[in-house]
């Protein structure tokens, strides 16, 4: 990470202008020592945000077929994983990093859940292959509902606001 970052340095110097934000995507595997020194190591180097979470390689709790099949495992099976990552990461750096909620959101409910645990903003990939398109303007409009019903003004608002 130094070196990006000092990479990022030239760039803007460079072109006259910032360079673009990095974000650091981080495990849903670690336990807390493991996420912590991870955590630490990030944010020592100045990065602008965070992702939660990569995949997982996990299969605890997993009933299909492909139980036994190696590689990251993405969508519904790393949503609690996922927001407890979030909420941790919310948590230890006292909201003051921006955090990207991934993994198993598939709805404006699981989205709204990512935010108020902490996410600035969600990424949505396994379920918009699943469901298309669409999904975008669905969650977004049953997103906006939700922050309604509880009085938020905006997402910004609801970040890190618990339930």
């Amino acid at each position: 990470l130094q070196a990006i970052q000092a990479e990022r340095g030239a760039l803007s110097r460079t072109l006259g202008r910032a360079a673009p934000p990095l974000f650091v995507k981080l495990s849903p595997d670690e336990d807390g020592g493991g996420l912590d020194a991870a955590l630490g190591a990030t944010l020592a180097t100045g990065v602008d945000g965070l992702i939660a979470t990569n995949t997982t390689v996990s299969r605890v709790n997993l009933r299909s077929p492909q139980q036994r099949e190696t590689g990251g495992l993405s969508g519904a099976p790393l949503h609690d994983r996922a927001l407890a990552t979030v909420r941790y990461l919310y948590s230890a750096t006292a909201g003051k990093l921006p955090i990207i909620g991934v993994g198993g959101i598939d709805s404006g409910q699981t989205a709204y859940e990512r935010i108020r645990a902490g996410a600035s903003a969600v990424q949505i990939y396994t379920a918009l292959v699943y469901a298309g398109p669409r999904l975008v303007s669905t969650i977004n409009r049953d997103l906006a509902a939700l922050l309604r019903r509880d009085g938020f003004s905006s997402v910004a608002a609801a970040v890190g606001q618990g339930e």
